[in-house]
C-alpha cells in the first residue's frame, strides 16, 4: 500500500518554484479568461467560494470568462473592447479590477503532431505554432493594460495527460518524443514566462502538480489520471487541485480559527481570528461561551475527493477548538442545541476540527455554495451565449445586433450542420433560449454574488462543552 502522503509532500515541493502573489483586494472584480477548461470548469467557483467563506468581509466578487475551444487569439478579441457586440466587449463589460489567464490548451494543437513527418518538420511546426501564441498572447495582455487592473495573473494551462494508460482514454498523440503536454508546456515557457518577465507579472503553474499527482498515482494505477478519460477535462478532483494550487500561490493558508481555553489558568486562553465572551465554568469543568469566528468553513463536499491527493484540510480549513485542563472523561458539544459530537480529554487537549463535523458554520458554508453552484449555472449560460456569437461573428453580412436574424441563422444550422456535434448544438440552442434574457441573466450573477456574501456573513454561535 503506498503512502499517499508522499504526494501531498511532493506537491508541496513545488509549489515552492510559483512566484507568491498578493491575495485580491477588497470589492475587487476578477475575470477568469480561458477555454473550455474555465468555460464549465468548476475551480474559480471553489475559487469564489472560498474568498466568500474566508473573507466575507472582502465582496470579491469572480467571474467566469471562459470559452470553450479558446486559444490566445480568442482572448485578444475578446479583449478588443468594442461595446456593439457580445465577442469582442466579453471581458471590458465586467468592469474587472483583475484578471487571470489559463489558456494554451488548444493553442497546442494536435495537429502539429499528427501532421508531421519528420522531427525537424515537427520542430518548424511547433515554432511556428508558438509564434502564433506569441503575437495573440501579446496583444491580449496589452489590450489588458488598456484597463489598468490591480493585478494581472498568467496561469501555465492544467495539464493534458500523455502517460495516462486507459484503453476507453481518447487516443494520445506522441510522435518523435513529443506529446501535447510537451508542447502546452514549451509555450508556457517560451512565451508566459517571457511575457511575464517582461511584463513584471506572476505565473502560478497548475501543469506541474497535475502532473505530479498522475506520476505519483500512476506507479499503482496506470489508468488513473487528475485529468479524465479525455487526456483534457480536469474532473471535480483535478479542478479541487487547481484551486488549492492557486491558493497557495497567494499564501492563503491558515486556521479558519482558533479557539484555546485553559480551564486551570483562565489569563493562558487566547483566540486567533474569532472572539469569545461570557465563558461560564462549572464545577465539573462543563463550560459555555458564546463564540464569533471573522469567517467559516469551507465546504467538505467540496474537497473531499482530494483527501489522498493534497491537504487542503489541515493547510486552509482548520477550524479549531482546543481545551485544556478538563478532567478524565469524555464531554459533549452542542452548537446552537445541535449535538456535535462526544470526545475525550485527549482529544480537546490535541485540538478538534470542528470543520470536519456537521456543525451550523458548516451548514452555513453549504448554504454559500449552493448559492455559488446557482450562479455559475447561469454564467454558464452566458458562457454559450457569447460562445455562440462568436460562431455568428464569423458568418459574412450577418448583423449580430439583430437578434431576430441571428436566430433564424441558428436554427438553420442545427438542421443544415452536419459537421455539428451534440455538445455545440446544446450551446447553440442555449442560445436561441436565452438570447433576450442576456442582460438579466448577467444581473442575475451579480445579484447571486450579494446573496452570497450575504450567507457567508459569520453569527454568534453558543457553544456548549458538556461533561458526560
Amino acid at each position: 500500500m503506498h503512502n499517499n502522503k508522499i504526494c501531498i509532500l511532493i506537491i508541496f515541493l513545488t509549489t515552492h518554484l510559483l512566484i507568491f502573489v498578493d491575495a485580491f483586494r477588497l470589492n475587487e472584480r476578477v475575470v477568469f479568461i480561458g477555454d473550455s477548461i474555465t468555460h464549465a470548469g468548476f475551480y474559480h467557483s471553489y475559487i469564489q467560494t472560498f474568498y466568500a467563506t474566508r473573507f466575507p468581509d472582502r465582496n470579491i466578487i469572480i467571474y467566469n470568462l471562459g470559452i470553450s475551444g479558446d486559444t490566445a487569439k480568442g482572448g485578444y478579441q475578446r479583449t478588443s473592447g468594442n461595446n456593439d457586440y457580445l465577442w469582442e466587449s466579453d471581458v471590458f463589460s465586467y468592469n474587472p479590477t483583475a484578471a487571470i489567464i489559463m489558456l494554451g490548451m488548444n493553442d497546442a494543437s494536435t495537429s502539429i503532431l499528427k501532421n508531421s513527418k519528420t522531427p525537424t518538420e515537427l520542430e518548424e511546426k511547433t515554432k511556428q505554432q508558438i509564434k502564433w501564441f506569441k503575437d495573440s498572447y501579446s496583444r491580449l495582455l496589452d489590450n489588458l493594460d488598456l484597463l489598468e487592473l490591480n493585478s494581472v495573473q498568467l496561469v501555465k494551462s492544467s495539464a493534458y495527460d500523455q502517460t495516462m494508460r486507459n484503453p476507453e482514454a481518447r487516443e494520445n498523440w506522441k510522435i518523435f518524443g513529443v506529446g501535447k503536454n510537451d508542447l502546452i508546456k514549451r509555450m508556457a515557457r517560451e512565451v508566459i514566462e517571457t511575457e511575464a518577465f517582461n511584463r513584471n507579472l506572476t505565473v502560478i503553474d497548475f501543469n506541474s502538480p497535475m502532473l505530479t499527482i498522475n506520476k505519483e498515482q500512476q506507479q499503482f494505477d496506470s489508468s488513473f489520471s487528475i485529468i479524465g478519460k479525455d487526456r483534457v477535462h480536469p474532473g471535480v478532483s483535478g479542478h479541487m487541485v487547481m484551486a488549492y494550487t492557486f491558493l497557495k500561490s497567494q499564501s492563503l493558508e491558515g486556521k479558519i480559527s482558533e479557539v484555546f481555553i485553559d480551564i486551570k489558568k483562565i489569563e493562558d486562553s487566547f483566540y486567533n481570528n474569532c472572539a469569545v465572551k461570557n465563558l461560564k465554568i462549572s464545577k465539573d469543568h462543563s463550560l459555555s461561551f458564546d463564540y464569533y469566528s471573522n469567517a467559516i468553513p469551507f465546504p467538505y463536499s467540496i474537497y473531499e475527493s482530494t483527501k489522498n491527493l493534497i491537504d487542503f484540510e489541515s493547510e486552509f480549513n482548520e477550524e479549531q477548538l482546543v481545551i485544556d485542563g478538563l478532567k478524565d472523561q469524555n464531554y459533549s458539544i452542542y452548537i446552537d442545541e445541535e449535538h456535535i459530537g462526544d470526545f475525550s480529554t485527549d482529544e480537546y487537549s490535541s485540538g478538534i476540527n470542528l470543520s470536519k463535523y456537521k456543525t451550523p458554520q458548516m451548514n452555513q458554508a453549504n448554504e454559500v455554495w449552493e448559492i455559488c453552484q446557482e450562479r455559475a449555472r447561469i454564467a454558464l449560460l452566458t458562457r454559450n451565449i457569447v460562445w455562440s456569437d462568436n460562431q455568428l461573428r464569423k458568418v459574412e453580412g450577418l448583423d449580430r445586433s439583430n437578434i431576430r436574424a441571428c436566430k433564424t441563422h441558428i436554427e438553420r444550422m442545427l438542421i443544415e450542420n452536419k459537421t455539428l456535434t451534440t455538445y455545440m448544438k446544446n450551446v447553440l440552442k442555449d442560445y436561441l433560449e436565452y438570447i433576450d434574457d442576456y442582460s438579466s441573466l448577467r444581473k442575475q450573477i451579480d445579484k447571486l454574488g450579494k446573496q452570497m456574501y450575504q450567507a457567508a456573513q459569520p453569527k454568534v454561535r453558543e457553544i456548549k462543552i458538556i461533561a458526560n
